[in-house]
């Protein structure tokens, strides 16, 4: 079991419970959300005798069963019955470093595996959306709009070149003299890394000034954030795959 001073409840996985006996459980009489305002999922509850090994303090608490696997927590309720010392338990010799150390373990095998897996979507390669090309449509009688570079700081200018260098050997960029259509470039600082001291450079055109106005509208726009919401509604896991330039990853036609 894990403590939750912030949890005003004690929590209990399902495998915990049928480590237990199955003990009978109670209709579900509260209503509990996580952190992101989800609903989680309350089986029922029961009451059972519990003793802290080191207070040695034998009381009743109550524990909801909870469909959330390996969610198992101590309450403010409960570690006030059972005279759980938190000052005891944080001074333990190098109890914390023990937990972070497991999780780290674990964590690095589970994405040691995954990237031995998927050999190829881990490269330091650019790589390309295979089987797939953007198709786009201009207005009839579209004329090409050229416009002329914006002034660049100078603190950012050998940044940018580094930039331009990098994004013509991967093949994103093919250097050319003439050109009737011309959009000006937008650097955008990134977020310095953990790990790192320099802020990465990021290239973008405004298009908004040249090619944007100028497209047929999609009959199928991207669905707005409330309906993505919606449709989210009722889950309580969740991730993200953040594709390192993925922009850069699409063929256009």
């Amino acid at each position: 079991m894990e403590l939750d001073t912030a949890a005003g409840g004690n929590f209990l996985s399902i495998a915990a419970w049928k480590s237990l006996g199955k003990p009978k459980l109670r209709d579900p009489d509260t209503r509990y959300q996580s952190a992101t305002d989800h609903p989680m999922p309350n089986l029922g509850s029961f009451t059972a005798m519990a003793r802290h090994a080191q207070s040695n303090k034998d009381c009743n608490i109550t524990l909801l069963v909870l469909s959330i696997p390996k969610l198992n927590l101590l309450g403010r309720d409960a570690i006030k019955k059972m005279r759980i010392s938190l000052d005891d338990i944080l001074h333990e010799e190098n109890p914390v470093n023990i937990i972070d150390k497991v999780v780290e373990t674990n964590l690095a095998q589970e994405c040691r595996k995954l990237c031995e897996s998927f050999p190829n979507l881990f490269t330091s390669e650019l790589g390309c959306l295979k089987g797939y090309e953007l198709e786009i449509n201009f207005q009839p009688e579209t004329k090409a709009i050229f416009c002329k570079p914006r002034a660049v700081p100078i603190a950012l200018q050998e940044d940018l070149n580094q930039a331009y260098d990098a994004g013509i050997s991967r093949g994103i960029w093919t250097p050319v003299q003439f050109n009737s259509w011309g959009t000006p470039v937008v650097p955008v600082q990134k977020a310095v890394l953990p790990g790192t001291w320099k802020a990465n450079l990021r290239v973008c055109g405004d298009y908004s000034v040249t090619v944007n106005p100028r497209l047929k509208t999609h009959r199928h726009p991207l669905p707005l954030p409330d309906e993505l919401i919606r449709r989210l509604g009722g889950g309580h896991g969740f991730t993200k795959i953040d594709l390192a330039d993925a922009y850069n990853q699409i063929m256009l036609g």
